[in-house]
């Protein structure tokens, strides 16, 4: 373990932090992890739906801030610059204010509307997965938990 120069050869380091690494982050296995009673998984669904509602609330009003912030840079670009071309430079404050506001607008538009969309999709694709993991576990004979009616007979489906 000692090289020539008493010191540790760097290559039993490299392992040794490779396989800390390893076990730090690694993951359990899927089958490990999915959850078999159905209350954790009505659970995850409202959780899931929850993450879909959030990310549709952030996609829309973030498309909202991001078309009014465009008039609003618009407006506040054009009146500046009629404010110089007119030497009225009075009124340059006030459109210099609204076009900086537009400016903002746009930036939180912009960043809600990109933090909405992947909330949105993966918020959707996880209740429909956990949906169909609640109905992969219905009995043979029995209620239907998402339509409560009368079901029997062999059910099979796989979720990847």
């Amino acid at each position: 373990m000692t090289g020539k120069n008493g010191g540790i050869r760097f290559r039993t380091l490299e392992l040794v932090f490779a396989a800390a690494l390893l076990e730090a982050f690694s993951f359990p296995s899927g089958a490990a992890a999915q959850p078999t009673d159905q209350a954790q998984i009505r659970q995850k669904v409202k959780s899931y739906a929850a993450m879909q509602t959030a990310g549709m609330a952030l996609t829309i009003s973030g498309g909202a801030l991001l078309v009014s912030g465009a008039g609003l840079a618009v407006a506040g670009a054009v009146g500046v610059g009629l404010s110089f071309i007119t030497f009225q430079w009075d009124d340059m404050t006030g459109w210099a204010a609204v076009y900086f506001t537009g400016i903002i607008f746009l930036s939180v538009g912009g960043a809600a509307t990109l933090t909405g969309i992947p909330l949105w999709i993966v918020g959707a694709v996880r209740k429909n997965r956990a949906k169909k993991m609640l109905v992969s576990l219905v009995p043979l004979a029995g209620r239907d938990p998402l339509s409560k009616a009368v079901v029997g007979g062999l059910r099979f489906s796989l979720v990847f």
